[in-house]
């Protein structure tokens, strides 16, 4: 994904969490970390429940007849989509709150899991997510100085990306309709 891009989605996303006044106090990186990995339990509960996808065609066509929110609630809201862009979008608004750009150092895309995670279950493969988030390495100032932040965030969401792209879920549409919704 194009920094462009990324910029845009960091400034939305802080924008939005600062408008429902999640930013009113400072927030420890820590804190901000947390929030990720509640938003990480809820995909494998949301893949656990058999909520592992939405049918947009069928959302589209409630749009018809339905406002966006409730069309949102019915059709695609706490989905394993959803959720995951939970996740992406917490890390966007920590990347926000700390002022820093997350690095990626590979396509994602070129990535594949199968050869990578083998038969890994999504629970496993969010258990290595939530691992690489908490790693020791992730110690920083709650300024976010440290240089490691943004290469782990940058590789959090090069996972995320890669593995949406392997389940055939468009991450980077699901993530355009939670920000409207949430907005």
């Amino acid at each position: 994904m194009e920094n462009g891009v990324t910029g845009a989605l960091i400034e939305r996303a802080y924008n939005c969490a600062c408008a429902h006044g999640f930013h009113d106090k400072p927030l420890s990186v820590e804190h901000m970390l947390m929030l990720v990995l509640s938003e990480i339990g809820e995909a494998v509960e949301a893949d656990r429940d058999g909520r592992s996808c939405c049918d947009l065609g069928i959302f589209d066509d409630a749009l018809r007849t339905r406002d966006f929110a409730q069309a949102f609630k019915d059709y695609v809201k706490d989905t394993l989509p959803d959720e995951l862009s939970d996740v992406c979008i917490r890390l966007y608004d920590m990347c926000g709150a700390l002022c820093i750009e997350p690095r990626v150092e590979y396509d994602t895309m070129e990535m594949d899991f199968k050869d990578i995670f083998g038969d890994d279950t999504f629970c496993e493969r969010m258990y290595y997510l939530s691992r690489l988030l908490c790693s020791t390495s992730v110690v920083v100032d709650d300024d976010g100085t440290d240089d490691c932040l943004p290469q782990v965030i940058g590789q959090a969401l090069s996972f995320l990306f890669a593995l949406s792209n392997d389940m055939g879920i468009d991450l980077l549409h699901h993530i355009e309709l939670k920000m409207r919704y949430n907005e």
